[in-house]
């Protein structure tokens, strides 16, 4: 090729390239230059092929299906990419250019900040006029770096547009030199304007639609930042919508360039909707003012502290209670604030440090009773709840302390709990129900009284106490009352879980709540049953003390009038001849009497007013002694079985009267078994301890010995049980019987200090178990036989007696046998008689009871001045019988009344013949 033609060619070249330049000048932001660039320059007529690389990669091929034979193996090794390594090193061109390799390949690179980024690789025919080229070529290479440049550019523009489009984040630009302003679609979006309404948009647009109050503040933080005082300004500031509300808009603008001689040119910003933010934050805000104002109002201590135990916050209840109302606590821990108040309340603040690791460690909420006791010498008891809070690394960050005063629920709790302790230890029934009448409550004394469990009451109706003893009428005034809101009170007979019935004094009252209804039903019941059995024990008691009293007076009066009777009829009997018809009449006058007297006796001990010779007595003896005598009296038709205890105490009785009791019971039971039966005799020593005494109100605690008749008879109901004491009671027919035989048995008992107790059922026999207490004497002593006194005398006698026959008899009897008589009607006259006649009065015979001045006080005063003067007590009133024990014991002869004459006057010749204190033995 001549130098013309090549010349020619490189001009042609030029010219294809400027070409080039221009098409890829013109290309959109969206065309590859690389490709285009390959195309174009493969067209040159001294290029077989084009490829374009970047950065180690071919990324345009102006042929990519061929591969020149002379360079295959370079070709493959750009074709595998940066990984291959670079080409070899270009052999042949100046230092400064590139230069054609032995292939006829030439690189010429692409580069940015002096580093090879890019290369066109062209595949050259010629190569001689590819050098003359180079700097064409070079400008090209320079292109494509501006084209990618600006490529980026695009690419970056349309992710942010992306960005900015994603986000709802409006965009505004402003030329501050021209005033001119743009802003995005979102602004006018969001002011719900379409932006036909707000064309032309401008600053004096985003003026008119600020809110007044906003806008001076706003402009001047953009002036601020025009004037370069700051970097770029951030504004919060309302807009008005369309609907003529307000938004707010959170704005932020920086200057994107300026002059050379500093005058800032364009402004760029962003803006975004924060109208929801604004409302969270004004609901935050009020919500904090709220709970602010709660956490101050209320009572309980709030605190909150950070994670090494510092006071952060604390309201003024917590401030209160530790006096730290003047004290700057926050960043201080416990032990530091005990040192800023009173040293009363140094253990508490360390007992808050050391509950408060305990929250720490347990790493939960933790709950707990705080005591606190203040200065002023009250103690408060907190219930504390610590919250502790955790960072996500596990470390400490905070503490919530909350506590609430429960000083006053806790002496509430101690009060429920004495009252609670009051009610389970009460003896009285303590039952709640609710308004349905359903048990909710039973205290321990309704569990030992009815038999049942509270688990077996509660969840039930207190009919399972119904006894069938009260008709449905009682029952429905009871709930008609309380369910009126009223108490009722009475008396309820209940059943026991064992069948046993027992009666209650009940009162059942409404209990109400604050607002007076009614939410409970009380019943407080105590069991009264040992009292009515008492009361009944107390009553029949009375009855038979009445019927006492009215025999022990009936027996005195009725032993005056014997006492003439049989006097006059001794008297009589004396002046009447054998044998006459006044004689025999006489006689049965006096035996008819004698007969009146024995009843009177049993009058006299049923009143418990008979006269007793007390002594040391062996039951097992004294029964013994009694059997034969016994068995006749029962018959041969009833069985008589005597078992004997062992090592039988002695009992401080009566002999004689012991046997009288027995005889009667034996009758009494024989009477029992008209067609015959088995009547036994038993003695026992018993102990009888507070546990038997409170199952048996008769009985009294002690020692005693038990003398039981138990018969095989017909028995008795409840009704005939109760009246077998009293007097004149009997169920024998009439003429069968004076009713006496028990009621004199139940007077001698209650004369020895003893009790009785009877079992009986109708066909069950009966069994009466005599209780006399037991004595710490030896063996009975035996009395020596007395001596027959003489019955006549010359001595004066001083006879006191309130009865006038009674007197006359007495004093005629006397005259008769030889005995000087001074009658006096009571014991003031018998004072006087005596003080004008001492010296020759050698015995007084006193009536123990008479108006005035009684026979006893008598001789009381008669013996301050005559310490030896005789005495013989008269008695035929029950009633003495306390004075007659003393007398007794004095060493004083007592003789009942009515006495017959023969008795009298030995007594008296026993007395005027023995010591000057009298003599106690039996002169008949």
């Amino acid at each position: 090729m001549t130098k013309t033609d090549v010349t020619s060619n490189n001009s042609t070249a030029i010219q294809h390239l400027f070409a080039l330049h221009q098409r890829l000048s013109e290309l959109g932001r969206d065309q590859d230059p690389s490709a285009e660039a390959a195309r174009s320059l493969a067209t040159l007529p001294f290029l077989r092929r084009v490829l374009v690389c970047r950065e180690g990669t071919i990324i345009a091929d102006s042929s990519p299906d061929e591969a020149p034979a002379s360079c295959t193996e370079p070709m493959d090794r750009i074709r595998r990419g940066p990984a291959a390594g670079p080409l070899p090193p270009p052999v042949g061109c100046p230092p400064d250019c590139p230069r054609v390799t032995e292939t006829h390949m030439l690189r010429v690179p692409i580069q940015k900040h002096g580093l090879e980024y890019g290369s066109l690789l062209l595949d050259c025919i010629d190569p001689s006029q590819v050098g003359l080229l180079l700097p064409a070529l070079q400008a090209t290479a320079a292109l494509l770096d501006r084209l990618w440049e600006l490529q980026e550019l695009n690419s970056k523009h349309q992710r942010l547009s992306h960005i900015v489009n994603g986000t709802n984040l409006g965009t505004w630009e402003w030329n501050i030199q021209t005033g001119e302003a743009i802003f995005n679609r979102r602004w006018s979006e969001l002011l719900g304007f379409s932006v036909q309404e707000l064309a032309p948009v401008g600053v004096d647009t985003w003026q008119r639609l600020c809110h007044p109050e906003d806008l001076p503040l706003t402009q001047a933080k953009v002036q601020q930042c025009i004037r370069g005082e700051i970097e770029q300004y951030i504004c919060e500031y309302r807009l008005r919508h369309r609907n003529g509300s307000w938004i707010w808009i959170l704005d932020q603008g920086k200057i994107a360039t300026r002059t050379p001689d500093g005058r800032a040119e364009w402004m760029f910003g962003s803006y975004i909707d924060i109208t929801r933010r604004k409302q969270a934050e004004r609901i935050i805000s009020e919500n904090e003012r709220q709970l602010s104002a709660l956490i101050e109002s209320t009572p309980d201590i709030i605190c909150f502290k950070d994670g090494a135990g510092r006071w952060l916050v604390a309201n003024a209840a917590d401030l209160e209670l530790f006096s730290l109302t003047n004290v700057d606590y926050r960043g201080k821990t416990d032990a530091e604030l005990a040192d800023f108040t009173h040293p009363m309340y140094r253990e508490a603040f360390l007992a808050c440090e050391a509950s408060d690791e305990i929250a720490w460690q347990a790493g939960e909420l933790s709950r707990g009773e705080e005591v606190i006791p203040r200065p002023d010498g009250v103690v408060k008891t907190y219930d504390v709840l610590k919250v502790p809070i955790f960072e996500e690394d596990g470390t400490r960050r905070g503490l919530v302390v909350l506590g609430r005063d429960i000083s006053e629920q806790k002496a509430s709790e101690a009060d429920r709990e004495r009252l609670l302790s009051a009610i389970g230890q009460a003896a009285e029934i303590i039952m709640i129900t609710d308004t349905e009448g359903t048990i909710e409550y039973v205290n321990p004394a309704f569990e030992e009284i009815s038999g049942f469990s509270s688990q077996e009451a509660l969840g039930q109706n207190p009919r399972i106490l119904k006894s069938g003893e009260h008709d449905e009428d009682f029952y429905r005034d009871i709930w008609e009352t309380i369910t009126a809101g009223e108490v009722w009170s009475g008396r309820i007979i209940n059943r026991k879980k064992s069948g046993a019935l027992f009666t209650v004094e009940s009162v059942i009252s409404p209990v109400r709540d604050e607002t007076g209804r009614t939410v409970n039903f009380v019943a407080v019941k105590r069991d009264i049953t040992r009292e009515l059995q008492l009361e009944e024990q107390f009553q029949q008691a009375q009855r038979m003390e009445a019927i006492g009293q009215l025999a022990g007076g009936v027996a005195h009066d009725f032993n005056n009038l014997l006492q003439v009777i049989l006097g006059s009829g001794e008297l009589a009997l004396e002046l009447t001849p054998e044998g006459s018809d006044t004689f025999e009449f006489l006689q049965d006058i006096i035996e008819t009497s004698n007969q009146a007297k024995k009843l009177i006796s049993q009058l006299l001990a049923f009143s418990r007013r008979q006269v007793l010779s007390m002594s040391d007595v062996d039951l097992n003896g004294t029964i013994g002694d009694m059997l034969n005598m016994l068995r006749r009296v029962i018959g041969e038709h009833v069985i008589l079985d005597f078992q004997t205890g062992s090592g039988l105490g002695l009992v401080r009785a009566d002999a004689v009267q012991i046997g009288q009791i027995l005889t009667n019971l034996c009758v009494n039971s024989r009477d029992a078994m008209p067609q015959g039966g088995v009547v036994t005799i038993t003695t026992r020593n018993a102990q009888l301890d507070e546990a038997f005494c409170s199952e048996h109100p008769w009985a009294s605690p002690g020692d005693y010995v038990v003398l039981t008749v138990s018969d095989t008879g017909c028995g008795m109901d409840e009704e005939t049980r109760t009246r077998i004491f009293e007097p004149f009671f009997t169920t024998k027919g009439i003429g069968e019987g004076t009713g006496l035989g028990l009621s004199t048995v139940y007077g001698l008992v209650k004369q020895h200090q003893g009790f009785l107790d009877v079992k009986s059922a109708p066909g069950e026999g009966a069994s009466f178990s005599i209780y006399l207490p037991r004595t710490a004497g030896g063996s009975p002593k035996k009395l020596p036989r007395p001596t027959i006194a003489p019955t006549r005398g010359q001595e004066t006698i001083l006879l006191a007696e309130d009865e006038e026959m009674v007197r006359m008899l007495t004093r005629t009897i006397l005259e008769r046998a030889g005995y000087s008589v001074l009658a006096a009607k009571d014991g003031i006259e018998a004072l006087e008689l005596f003080e004008r006649n001492a010296a020759s009065i050698d015995l007084l015979l006193l009536d123990i009871m008479m108006p005035r001045c009684g026979g006893h006080e008598v001789f009381q005063k008669i013996r301050e001045t005559h310490p030896d003067i005789r005495v013989i007590f008269a008695t035929g009133y029950g009633m003495e019988i306390g004075e007659g024990g003393v007398l007794r014991d004095e060493g004083f002869l007592l003789v009942e009344k009515p006495v017959n004459r023969e008795h009298l006057l030995r007594a008296i010749r026993s007395v005027l013949d023995g010591p000057a204190s009298g003599s106690l033995r039996d002169p008949s």
